[in-house]
């Protein structure tokens, strides 16, 4: 009611010495402090809130905090990781994520799928190639052919080499 008569610094601080997370994540957002807000919420458990982190993580301004946040929902969050993916989808570098999936686990390439596909649209190898891995573990050949024939910017000869000898007929056409 009176947010603008306080002093948010103070506030925070008393906040965290009483470790009223979720008060600390609302004053850092109400201050347009989006990015300790998102920190706070990574940081502290108690104060995540999904709907809020989702909504409040598109105003982020450092880029590096997007990469935290997207290695955090593959570890805490897999469910969720396609929605931040497609939400903050404009600011990341889309090669960047690939190896930032690749190295988290080997399930959150799938999981990121979805996304993946509409950042195929921008024809990067890494994109390309790693959305074709997807198809050929599988057995989409389906997907995988229109992938090969809309988006050529990938390695064709080490595609060729690991599917020449696949136990499926379409996969070796």
């Amino acid at each position: 009611m009176f947010f603008s008569r306080i002093n948010v610094t103070k506030a925070v601080r008393a906040c965290e010495r009483a470790r009223l997370w979720s008060e600390v994540v609302y004053l850092y957002t109400k201050d347009g402090q989006v990015d300790n807000a998102v920190k706070t919420m990574m940081e502290r458990a108690i104060a995540f809130n999904a709907e809020k982190f989702l909504d409040i993580v598109v105003e982020v301004r450092n880029q590096e905090l997007l990469y935290k946040a997207i290695a955090f929902f593959v570890e805490q969050l897999p469910p969720l990781l396609g929605k931040l993916l497609s939400a903050v989808m404009p600011q990341l570098d889309h090669t960047r994520v690939v190896h930032l999936l690749k190295t988290q686990s080997e399930y959150a390439v799938a999981l990121a799928q979805p996304y993946l596909e509409d950042a195929q649209k921008e024809n990067l190898s890494s994109v390309n190639t790693v959305l074709n891995d997807l198809y050929l573990n599988e057995e989409d050949y389906s997907s995988l052919r229109s992938s090969i024939e809309d988006y050529p910017n990938f390695d064709q000869i080490v595609l060729a080499q690991e599917i020449e000898s696949h136990e499926l007929l379409e996969f070796r056409r």
